[in-house]
């Protein structure tokens, strides 16, 4: 069990692993399972969280998942913010699994251009994901030969 500040709360968080095979959840990769039990505060409620991840425990033991857990927000933060709040994934319409599919690919495909462009010296105003789509837009043969031609 692990005592910390979470937001300006205190927070017990306290997770039990154990192994799994994939077929046991019927998830692709599947080889540990977490049970997080969580309470922020003297008089909250516990709440518990089931994980999964395809590591197994001597590549991520119990600590280390709990850690995981934590920089989840890094994540959300980074990658989800582009796709939908500057990207605006949650706003497609597209039924078509298979168009789903190849969407999505091609969206992660551009927030992987955008962290590389993102990483080059320019002005920090500059180095937004919405500025960069806009900026591709117009230069549509710049964003294809950025996708065919191998990196320099």
């Amino acid at each position: 069990m692990r005592v910390e500040d979470n937001r300006s709360r205190r927070e017990r968080r306290a997770l039990a692993t154990r192994a799994i095979e994939p077929l046991q959840l019927g998830l692709a990769g599947a080889a540990q399972l977490g049970c997080l039990h969580r309470q922020s505060g003297e008089q909250a409620q516990e709440e518990v969280e089931h994980l999964v991840t395809s590591r197994v425990v001597s590549q991520l033991d119990a600590e280390a998942f709990l850690n995981m857990d934590r920089n989840y927000w890094g994540v959300e933060s980074g990658l989800h913010q582009r796709l939908d709040c500057s990207g605006l994934e949650d706003r497609l319409r597209v039924r078509h699994k298979g168009a789903v599919h190849i969407l999505g690919l091609w969206a992660r495909v551009g927030v992987a251009l955008f962290a590389r462009w993102a990483s080059q010296p320019r002005r920090v105003r500059d180095r937004t994901f919405p500025h960069w789509q806009d900026w591709n837009a117009g230069h549509r043969w710049q964003i294809i030969r950025e996708v065919i031609e191998a990196p320099t």
